[in-house]
């Protein structure tokens, strides 16, 4: 397993994402695993280097239930998120409720949801996030984000430490514009989403279902560079991200432990992609639809 270093802190470049693990999500048929399947998910996780998960209050039971795992490791880093709107309404209270469903004193990182509150920030906010912080409660604070606007906010913010972004190779602006080199010049660490594209990137051809008909000549070209190389979808995927994040930490997410070993084994085996070969790939993908890579608009 790959790690990288940020103010002192040791974080696997692969984080493990639950959203799965509480809510239908993503466009496969997999559906929710149950307790004793997450269960599994996680210590191999853990025994494969992986020590940050990545989870919400919104995620359903997610929360609750990584609660048995983490009593017993309590070296698992956590980031979870709540809305602007719980933030505003009681921020200590809404992240107590986090911290008793992980059964946790402490976060390593809180994220706001949305990025609504970066328009007009107000000092309250950095109060807010300083009691947080002396209280013991969370360590980072951060934002998700989806646009330029936003992202080029939040790394004006002070009191940001976490950026999250999407990421992939249909929805290339983090590097049209510069998040991979903003984020590093203000010390933000960029905790990169939506690698596969909620499943997209990786799905059989013969499974894409018809909501995705205008994606389908992408996806066609992305299989056909894959072949080409070599590399399955999914070892393209995780190649491609890495080549600009390894500075960063990646999320990915599974339904099931044969998910899981699969998506590490090809994180810790995957190749690097050769600069004329990332040149081809962003010209031929630099004009997707916001329509195909925006999951708003699905």
């Amino acid at each position: 397993m790959n790690y990288i270093n940020y103010k002192n802190n040791k974080i696997s470049n692969l984080v493990l994402g639950s959203v799965q693990f509480g809510l239908e999500y993503g466009i496969s048929e997999d559906g929710m695993p149950n307790q004793s399947e997450i269960n599994k998910i996680l210590e191999f996780s853990h025994l494969s280097g992986i020590n940050c998960i990545d989870t919400a209050l919104s995620y359903g039971h997610s929360e609750k239930s990584l609660y048995p795992f983490l009593q017993d490791n309590k070296d698992m880093l956590v980031i979870t998120k709540i809305s602007s709107k719980l933030f505003q309404e009681n921020a200590m209270f809404n992240t107590q409720t986090s911290l008793d469903n992980l059964g946790l004193s402490s976060l390593y990182t809180l994220l706001l949801h949305d990025s609504n509150l970066l328009y007009g920030w107000k000092t309250d906010y950095d109060i807010i996030i300083n009691n947080l912080k002396k209280s013991n409660k969370i360590r980072y604070f951060g934002v998700a984000v989806y646009d330029e606007d936003e992202f080029n906010l939040a790394t004006q913010n002070n009191n940001i430490d976490f950026i999250q972004i999407p990421f992939n190779i249909f929805d290339l602006r983090a590097i049209k514009f510069d998040y991979f080199e903003k984020a590093k010049k203000h010390n933000k660490l960029l905790l990169i989403r939506s690698i596969f594209l909620q499943g997209l990137l990786i799905m059989d051809d013969n499974k894409i279902i018809k909501n995705f008909k205008k994606a389908k000549p992408f996806l066609d070209e992305f299989s056909q560079y894959a072949e080409k190389m070599n590399m399955s979808k999914l070892e393209l995927s995780f190649s491609f991200v890495y080549h600009f994040a390894k500075e960063n930490i990646m999320i990915f997410g599974c339904n099931n432990l044969k998910q899981a070993k699969e998506n590490i084994t090809i994180f810790n085996n995957k190749r690097n992609i050769n600069k004329n070969n990332i040149k081809d790939l962003i010209k031929s993908f630099k004009d997707v639809s916001p329509d195909i890579y925006d999951t708003r608009k699905w």
